[in-house]
């Protein structure tokens, strides 16, 4: 499988990118010139809890102006959530930019953490990752 996509408490796994916003039209030309029937991908049932911050020893983040305007509740705390799949952790997914931040890249309304933030996110996640 290539590529793995989070969407309505799924986990799908399939042999083409693709996501959530591509009409049906799309995928379908997609998976014509690829010759991909729909059974290719695989569709694994997933629980999202988010009380999985106390994994990451990161108590306090700066989010970019946009979500600490629009997210006050989030009071600077990190906000992952995880997944399971047979009741192990399999998934760290965050709904809000953490890539941007890792690459260092600032857009004026981006929704996500602040560079430095991200960035020890994201070294907190692979050293979890690689210790469990």
């Amino acid at each position: 499988m290539e590529f793995a996509l989070v969407h309505n408490n799924q986990l799908i796994l399939g042999p083409i990118r693709f996501n959530v916003r591509m009409i049906n039209s799309e995928l379908e030309d997609l998976e014509l010139r690829d010759r991909i029937s729909p059974k290719s991908y695989l569709h694994v049932p997933i629980h999202f809890s988010d009380g999985i911050t106390h994994l990451l020893p990161i108590e306090r983040v700066r989010y970019s102006p946009v979500v600490a305007k629009n997210k006050p509740e989030l009071k600077n705390r990190p906000y992952i959530l995880g997944a399971t799949i047979d009741g192990d952790l399999r998934v760290l997914y965050s709904p809000y930019d953490i890539e941007a931040g890792w690459l260092d890249a600032y857009y004026p309304l981006i929704r996500g953490y602040e560079p430095i933030y991200a960035q020890k996110l994201g070294l907190n996640i692979i050293t979890y990752v690689m210790t469990h």
